[in-house]
């Protein structure tokens, strides 16, 4: 029981997070790479679902328990939901660094156009 409770704890524990992240990535201008990640998540997070609910509907006693945290099925579900959670995270951090990139190009021209027009107010106070 003790196993099944934690199974359950892990599984409700990444769908929460994963839902949480979601929320963020709805107001967020996503690559079409990233868009696949998370419709693969999606669909591995319904698949573990159906599984265990397959399972609950099948066994209405302690021993679907038992035989819930022996599943292979169920536990490969989970390893691929933690494949594509980390493939998540890497292509998050690489957007990251790519929109940072884009803020620091952007920085340097506006310090090139602020330093322009510095010397245009420099040349125009000196001709007065």
């Amino acid at each position: 029981m003790a196993s099944y409770d934690t199974l359950a704890a892990s599984l409700f524990e990444r769908m929460q997070g994963f839902l949480e992240r979601l929320e963020i990535y709805i107001g967020t201008p996503l690559t079409p790479a990233m868009v696949e990640v998370l419709g693969k998540i999606m669909a591995e997070v319904l698949s573990v679902f159906g599984l265990v609910t397959k399972e609950m509907k099948q066994r209405r006693s302690k021993k679907y328990l038992k035989r819930l945290v022996g599943r292979t099925d169920v536990e490969n579900a989970l390893m691929r939901l933690d494949v594509l959670t980390q493939r998540e995270m890497q292509m998050a951090v690489a957007r990251n660094l790519e929109v940072t990139q884009g803020i620091d190009d952007n920085v340097k021209a506006i310090k090139t156009v602020t330093c322009s027009v510095d010397i245009n107010v420099r040349t125009i106070r000196e001709g007065m």
